[in-house]
């Protein structure tokens, strides 16, 4: 487990103990420093708030993010306070619905408890996952991954035959697949041999779902660029069949679809469908009709730049800005990151502007870099959502780049970050950039992020 890696390093760290506002902050956002400083410290003084999230999960981005069971394990397996925080956990596993956002985590906790000998936990574990509706869940029922972390092929069995039993019923039925259910792929094989050879017949109706299921996962991992270029040109076949350009003109002037109905379109159609959605934006009085047909453009590319569609990228509706934007993103010509620098040097950055920095990564220029730096320390971000969203388009920008002159934005893309995914790629990149601060690098190895890869501890 990440625990036994990191105990050796507790005491040549010298990093100061967290203030109780700091220490809520880091925990909130999974970062290495809160970890530490209860391996450091123990969990005087914040017991309640590790608690709180233990109960709770707060993940930042929770279908983007596992939960962070292994790493709040951490934090409480060898404490004093290991007793009330089982007992509260495992008493809100009872509690269900209640801590229906919680849930996983609440699981993952009670296994990881139950595969350090807590009988309890176990037992709490097993009466919950069976208490589930089976039937309204269906694939969503929550906590097969950790059940069978502790019980192995007689949960796997378990779960077989009654998953099976309900295929016998209805063909179709929306079961639980086995090989999303284990942390290492050598045991899903073993078990699932054992499970191919059982007589039962419900067993045999899952086992053949499972490998149909499986074998076609893999086959669209394994496709050949061929073959997605010929599924692409089905998919935009359909949608034109679905969707002919005529409907989309048709919603814009009606207002009856959102966003991601244009944005779909634009993702799949032709240069001359794009091209006539653009002209007849450029042509469109009305401002909400243009901004319907200007979300094409979230994954469409422009064939032309009208200039109203400059004048939308500085308009002060946020809407038809942020719209605009998106759509200049996808061009890389030079006037596009003129214009970013124009606006940076006017002040013009806010916090709803994210792609306003994408539009510097094909035509940066020595010194964009302090630009952006400083025009992000102006900014006042409201929530994470934000931070996350401004921080996602530079990113990206890094990532494209891959200079160490943004070294600086790199590290306040890090510090500020609320998305553990976002800091490990922030971490990468500083890596291979051979920038990474030491103490960055040490922190880092307490993340939450490591949670995906220690489970099977």
């Amino acid at each position: 487990m990440l625990i036994s890696i990191l105990e050796s390093d507790i005491e040549t760290i010298p990093f100061p103990p967290l203030g109780r506002e700091e220490f809520a902050v880091a925990l909130k956002y999974g970062r290495g420093s809160a970890l530490h400083h209860v391996l450091a410290h123990g969990l005087g003084g914040v017991d309640d708030l590790v608690l709180e999230e233990c109960l709770n999960d707060f993940t930042f981005d929770g279908q983007c993010q596992s939960n962070r069971a292994v790493w709040l394990y951490q934090m409480f397996k060898d404490a004093p306070e290991y007793t009330a925080f089982a007992t509260a956990i495992l008493t809100a596993l009872q509690g269900g619905d209640d801590y229906q956002y919680a849930i996983e985590q609440l699981c993952d906790l009670a296994s990881l408890m139950a595969r350090d000998g807590n009988a309890k936990a176990a037992q709490t574990l097993h009466n919950f996952y069976w208490q589930q509706d089976f039937v309204k869940w269906g694939c969503s029922v929550y906590g097969s991954k950790a059940l069978i972390a502790i019980e192995g092929y007689v949960a796997v069995q378990e779960l077989a035959r009654y998953f099976g039993s309900m295929i016998l019923k209805d063909e179709h039925a929306d079961i639980v697949a086995l090989y999303l259910q284990f942390y290492e792929g050598a045991e899903y094989e073993v078990m699932f041999a054992q499970l191919a050879a059982s007589a039962d017949p419900a067993i045999a109706a899952y086992v053949k779902r499972e490998q149909d299921e499986y074998q076609s996962r893999l086959a669209r991992a394994n496709e050949t660029e061929e073959g997605k270029a010929l599924w692409r040109a089905y998919l935009t076949h359909e949608m034109l069949q679905r969707t002919p350009l005529q409907s989309i003109f048709s919603a814009a002037q009606q207002g009856r679809e959102g966003m991601y109905f244009f944005s779909y379109f634009g993702h799949f159609a032709h240069e001359a469908h794009l091209k006539s959605v653009l002209q007849r934006f450029n042509e469109e009085k009305n401002v909400e009709v243009s901004l319907r047909l200007l979300w094409v453009f979230q994954s469409g590319v422009p064939p032309f730049l009208p200039f109203k569609l400059w004048a939308y990228a500085q308009h002060a509706d946020a809407r038809l800005r942020v719209a605009a934007l998106a759509a200049l993103s996808h061009i890389t010509q030079p006037e596009v990151a003129q214009f970013a620098r124009q606006r940076l040097q006017l002040g013009a950055l806010s916090v709803r502007d994210a792609k306003l920095i994408e539009l510097f990564k094909h035509h940066y220029q020595p010194g964009d870099e302090d630009l952006i730096h400083d025009a992000l320390l102006k900014l006042d971000f409201k929530d994470e959502e934000e931070i996350h969203e401004l921080g996602f388009a530079l990113r990206k920008l890094c990532e494209h780049q891959m200079n160490p002159a943004f070294g600086k934005l790199l590290l306040w893309l890090y510090q500020r970050n609320p998305c553990m995914n976002c800091r490990k790629a922030v971490h990468n990149v500083l890596q291979q950039l051979d920038i990474l601060p030491a103490e960055f690098d040490i922190e880092f190895r307490y993340d939450a992020y490591h949670n995906m890869q220690v489970m099977d501890h």
